[in-house]
């Protein structure tokens, strides 16, 4: 199925229909600033499960955590230090990705997996919406 978005005021409806279809364990490919984006829900087991076997990679690779701001971001970072955090909203939106050692409240689910307490946050402003 493909559902397309308006950028600027996508329908209640088909966001609603993807967040119920997201939490089910779907996955959706989405375009970034680079690439295109394979998405799931970060608190479904079977969405990133499903996301680790489409990718053909372990589950001690990290899995990059999508978020539609650093203020967002920074509740799953350890520690983000007022300077790194001017500069990364400074020059953001775009094409970067951030490795930061993460906190507790990164979704379990993803990325419990790894050894270690490092998870890779990829910041972007599109195609992020809350419904």
């Amino acid at each position: 199925m493909i559902l397309s978005l308006h950028s600027i005021n996508p329908e209640k409806r088909k966001l609603q229909q993807i967040s119920d279809q997201l939490s089910q364990g779907k996955i959706y490919i989405f375009p970034t600033d680079t690439v295109y984006a394979l998405l799931a829900d970060s608190q479904s087991k079977l969405g990133v499960e499903k996301l680790y076997e489409l990718k053909n990679i372990s589950k001690n690779q990290p899995l990059s955590l999508i978020c539609p701001s650093i203020s967002i971001a920074s509740n799953y970072i350890e520690h983000l230090s007022n300077d790194a955090f001017r500069l990364m909203k400074k020059i953001t939106p775009g094409p970067f990705t951030f490795i930061t050692s993460a906190n507790k409240h990164l979704p379990r689910v993803s990325f419990s997996n790894q050894k270690e307490n490092k998870s890779e946050f990829e910041f972007r402003m599109q195609f992020i919406y809350k419904s």
